[in-house]
């Protein structure tokens, strides 16, 4: 699988119990990546992405995800599915904010390359970094 996340600086996922990855230009970015491919997420993301993307929703939806598809990551521990991911897509935020749910970036994915970057003009703020890894 494809799995995208949106972190803070320490690679936080959640602050104060409030996402870190609401931001129209990630959704357009988001939108862009998938080519009309299958994007994967928790009901608690679905949000995120109307009207632009109807994305599948399930609680499991890690587990039920192909090697093609994308899976978008805001509230779960990643550990247990490392081994089915396939490519990394991180948006970076370029902010620091007290999280309470942290990406395990160094652990599971520090050994992988990084192979694109770009940065581009968040709605919320500028910039966003988007990266892309490979094992």
């Amino acid at each position: 699988m494809k799995l995208i996340t949106c972190v803070e600086d320490r690679f936080g996922l959640l602050y104060n119990r409030r996402r870190v990855s609401r931001d129209r230009g990630v959704t357009e970015k988001i939108s862009a990546l998938l080519s009309g491919g299958v994007l994967w997420v928790d009901p608690y993301s679905a949000e995120l992405f109307s009207p632009m993307i109807t994305p599948r929703m399930d609680e499991k939806f890690l587990e039920m995800a192909t090697k093609e598809d994308y899976c978008f990551l805001e509230n779960r521990d990643i550990r247990p599915y490392v081994s089915r991911v396939d490519e990394l897509i991180l948006f970076r935020w370029n902010r620091r904010y007290p999280y309470d749910l942290a990406f395990p970036f160094e652990e599971c994915f520090g050994n992988w390359n990084l192979v694109s970057r770009e940065d581009f003009p968040g709605n919320s703020h500028d910039p966003i970094t988007l990266e892309v890894y490979h094992p």
